[in-house]
């Protein structure tokens, strides 16, 4: 008798997906708004804000 050998499926991976949760002090970034200005970019947005942020949490920079 011989054995013959059955071919086996190959399954794919899994597909794995991150899920990122915001951070709970981006909440109340978003709730800041900068002054609507016609087109600022991102870069100066993100520095007034977190600017103002400082500000607000009494930390003064030269």
């Amino acid at each position: 008798m011989s054995k013959q050998e059955v071919p086996v499926p190959v399954a794919p991976a899994p597909l794995v997906r991150f899920v990122t949760a915001p951070a709970p002090d981006l909440a109340l970034t978003s709730s800041i708004s900068v002054p609507a200005e016609p087109y600022l970019p991102y870069s100066t947005q993100h520095y007034m804000t977190r600017k103002l942020l400082a500000e607000q949490a009494g930390e003064f920079r030269r």
